[in-house]
Parts: C-alpha cells; sequence; structure tokens
C-alpha cells in the first residue's frame, strides 16, 4: 500500500502528509492580481455574471464560486431566487485549515454539503464550477452509527464528483494530515490546536501510556495525534467501518511525520463498506516503524484481545457528552474492563 489512488474517483486526492502541509501553506491565498468583493451572505447575490478566476494564478473568491453555485442551482430550479448567498449549503475546503481571511479557491478544492440539489444540479456544480470537487446531499444528520446498540447507521448521499477531502490540524507534535469521505463522516474543521487535541497531549504527559487506545476513532485525528506525542503503540477503534478505513488511510499517509512502518489492510480496503459490525475484527496495522499501530472495527467493549500489554490510555470520544452520568459510567466500565486511565476529550 505504498501507493493510494482515490477508493472515490481514483484520482490523486490522497498525497502523502508532507506533501500536502507544504502545498497547502499557500494555497488559499490571492496573488497580486486576484481581486476580492465580499458579499453580504444573508442576501441572494447581485444578478451579475460570476467573476472569472484570475488570469494569472487561476483562484477564485469564494463569494464569486458560490454566487456561480446559487446561479446554476437558480436555474435548476432548487433554490429560489431570493435564497441568501449562505443559505445554499456548507463549504468545505479541502484541505481544511485554520484561516484568517477568506480563501481564494484553485480548482477542485471544494466539497459542497447542501440540502438544495438533485442529481442533475450536482453535476452541473460540477461540470461547470471548476472549483467545486463534488456535491454532498445533506440529510441533516451526523454519519455513522445510530442507537445505543450499533445496530443501525446514517450517511449523506455524495450527488457528483468526489468527496474525499482533507484537513490539517496541529500538535505539539507537529502537524498532520487527515482524509475521509465526507459524506460517511462527520465534519471536524481544523481551529488552531483544537481542545480535544490538547487534552490528549496532557493526559499522555500526565500518564505516560505505553499503550494509547483511541476508541472512538473516526478518522483517527487523536490517535495520530498520540503518536505524534510518542506514544509507542496506538489502536484505532470505530464500529463505523468507514472510519476505521480512513483511520488506516491516515496512519499511512502520516507514517513519515508519526514513525510508524508501512500499513497492511487485513480485511476489506473498500471505504464504502456500510455494514455493522457484530465483533471486533482488526482490519489494519503497522509494522517495522518506531511505532506500531492496530486498527480495529467493532464496540470498542469487545477489543480487549487486540490491545496490547503496558500502561494503557484510552480516549473514548462519544457524542453526547453533556450527559454527565453517562459519560461517567462509560469512563468507569472501560476502567473495570481494561484497566489503565481513561477520559472523554
Amino acid at each position: 500500500m505504498s501507493n493510494i489512488s482515490c477508493p472515490v474517483c481514483g484520482g490523486d486526492c490522497v498525497k502523502d502528509a508532507e506533501t500536502l502541509i507544504r502545498e497547502a501553506e499557500f494555497l488559499f491565498l490571492p496573488c497580486s492580481d486576484c481581486i476580492a468583493i465580499p458579499l453580504d451572505k444573508r442576501l441572494p447575490p447581485p444578478g451579475l455574471h460570476p467573476s472569472e478566476a484570475c488570469l494569472s494564478c487561476g483562484k477564485r473568491f469564494i463569494d464569486d464560486v458560490f454566487s456561480h453555485c446559487h446561479a446554476i442551482m437558480g436555474e435548476e430550479g432548487v433554490i429560489k431566487a431570493d435564497t441568501p448567498l449562505g443559505g445554499i449549503g456548507t463549504p468545505l475546503i479541502s484541505p481544511g485549515i485554520d484561516l484568517s481571511s477568506p480563501p481564494f479557491l484553485p480548482r477542485r478544492s471544494l466539497v459542497l454539503l447542501t440540502r438544495h440539489a438533485d442529481k442533475k444540479t450536482a453535476e452541473r456544480l460540477v461540470a461547470e464550477v471548476p472549483e467545486i470537487k463534488g456535491v454532498i446531499r445533506d440529510r441533516g444528520i451526523v454519519p455513522g452509527i445510530t442507537g445505543d446498540d450499533l445496530s443501525s447507521s446514517s450517511e449523506n448521499e455524495l450527488l457528483a464528483g468526489c468527496d474525499v477531502r482533507a484537513d490539517i490540524f496541529r500538535s505539539s507534535g507537529g502537524a498532520f494530515a487527515v482524509y475521509k469521505q465526507q459524506s460517511l463522516l462527520h465534519i471536524e474543521f481544523p481551529r488552531g490546536t483544537g481542545l480535544k487535541i490538547r487534552t490528549v497531549e496532557k493526559m499522555i504527559d500526565e500518564n505516560f501510556p505505553e499503550v494509547f487506545i483511541d476508541a472512538c476513532c473516526g478518522a483517527g485525528t487523536l490517535g495520530i495525534a498520540a503518536l505524534l506525542a510518542g506514544v509507542p503503540s496506538v489502536v484505532f477503534n470505530d464500529a463505523w467501518y468507514p472510519a476505521a478505513f480512513w483511520s488506516a488511510v491516515n496512519i499511512h499517509v502520516n507514517r513519515c511525520l508519526t514513525g510508524t512502518g508501512e500499513i497492511a489492510f487485513a480485511g476489506s480496503c473498500r471505504p464504502d463498506d456500510r455494514r455493522i459490525s457484530t465483533g471486533t475484527v482488526e482490519i489494519a496495522g503497522s509494522q517495522g516503524g518506531e511505532r506500531r499501530t492496530v486498527v480495529l472495527w467493532g464496540d470498542y467493549m469487545d477489543a480487549g484481545d487486540f490491545i496490547p500489554e503496558g500502561r494503557r490510555l484510552a480516549a473514548i470520544d462519544v457524542f453526547g457528552k453533556d450527559n454527565r452520568e453517562n459519560t461517567k459510567w462509560i469512563v468507569s466500565r472501560w476502567k473495570a474492563a481494561f484497566g489503565g486511565d481513561a477520559f472523554i476529550p
């Protein structure tokens, strides 16, 4: 698995983290010839023809891109003429980085999450708006496993293009990349060094773990932060197969930063496998580097046989953290079953 073709479109969407981070530094900045006319997102755009991309650098201000999308969606009748510019959907730049000003977008750098598109409209957006990489139907849900018994799931729908995108997160150990198929995984946009990452680093500093368990790993953000913090062995686990799959991909693309060896898949390499796991399964792992990883698919309470021996620290990043009694029970149950310390980030 030395090279990864995009599992959705077959293109070069998945780059190694070092390349992505280097390219992202100036990716959304204007050149000296770029022009930005900010628009009020609470109003429909003026009825002017959308501005063209800059002739010097090929980028276009995000408000102009959204105006272009608004015009097409109006022509297709999926929005009204008086729909506010900001009401057409959520712009997700790729890679997602912490920006100090609105971006100027190069080609295929924006995934649009919207409740206002059908397949025909989405195909027009991808074909006619150069900056649009993919269009996702927003069903108003958080993709992934639903229900306490892990028996059902929900997801948004990719209507056109490709919805594989990256976010660049920062930790004390440096920046790293997290790829995901956005229709199948929740949005976690980077804002500096996030609170969850800082909490993970603090707990590692206090506990000196030999094994870190990212028990509800999503696309692997906290587990990768633990690798960068120097933990020798990290276990990634999620009951949602696409999350476990993309965690494995993200271990691979960050391996030069984290010191992990080559990732090897033991199971399906399909990110769109939506089956519900009936028991914990090892799907991937790395060997041969300074750090060792294992990626599991299943209920984290069934993961015990796959967790190496040593001082353990578990991050259990569940939804519904406002229910204090429940989170307290989750942590105490984990400690009783597996030992070591555990926390809700």
